[in-house]
């Protein structure tokens, strides 16, 4: 089975080599997901902008994110929309790794939703 860096790479081929516009969305959209899933494995940190774009990406399904989420919306959320964002694929790896997020606090600290939704703080010039 190939990792999700070859996977990434080869949607990224196939993109440019797509010829029509539905192959293209569908092969972007697939190309986008992966990339969004390697961020999660890498530990890379999600900003707010990040977290808006899996929002408004599931807006239609889930009514509760219609508002934009915040530092005050609750960090649970945050995560969630996250997951949600991909619909059913990739659920397994979704819950392997933690989701590290920088809902921009003064003190540059980022919360960190493991898997279980237990979440805890690091420093933000950890990484």
């Amino acid at each position: 089975m190939a990792t999700f860096e070859e996977k990434a790479e080869r949607l990224k081929k196939e993109l440019e080599e797509a010829a029509n516009s539905n192959q293209r969305r569908n092969l972007s959209r697939e190309y986008e997901l992966t990339l969004r899933l390697l961020r999660i494995i890498r530990g890379e940190v999600f900003t707010l902008d990040d977290i808006n774009k899996c929002r408004l990406e599931i807006m239609r399904e889930y009514p509760e994110y219609e508002r934009p989420i915040t530092a005050h919306s609750g960090i649970l959320l945050a995560a969630e929309a996250i997951r949600k964002s991909f619909g059913h694929k990739y659920y397994l790896p979704l819950y392997k790794y933690p989701i590290r997020i920088d809902l921009g606090m003064q003190n540059g600290r980022i919360c960190v939703v493991h898997p279980s939704n237990f979440i805890e703080y690091e420093d933000g010039q950890e990484v």
